[in-house]
């Protein structure tokens, strides 16, 4: 889980595995009424929305950073500090459009 903080194609894996994760322990929630019902498990739900609030905001934020960045790059002062450093534009974040649909639904029960 100690990812260096430069490997996205680790973090968006670790991701996809977690998200997994998830989707089974909804599945099996979902089966089960008593436990749908559950202080901890309505706790959990509750934790899991603000998660993916500060995770929405912390993907905003890269974005904003990245834009930033790439901006700064373009400018000529800038260009030649960025060259000589070898700093090179990076590419904003996209979530993919299935994650984007099944947010809303995946957290209702």
């Amino acid at each position: 889980m100690n990812l260096p903080s430069n490997d996205m194609w680790g973090k968006t894996n670790l991701s996809n595995q977690i998200r997994g994760m998830f989707r089974y322990l909804f599945a099996l929630i979902e089966n089960y009424l008593k436990l749908k019902s559950n202080h901890n498990i309505i706790k959990l739900q509750q934790i899991i929305v603000e998660l993916k609030s500060q995770l929405v905001n912390a993907r905003e934020f890269y974005n904003e950073a990245v834009k930033i960045l790439n901006t700064k790059i373009e400018q000529i002062l800038y260009n030649i500090v960025a060259n000589i450093d070898s700093i090179k534009p990076m590419s904003l974040y996209r979530a993919p459009e299935k994650e984007k649909q099944e947010l809303s639904t995946r957290l209702q029960f």
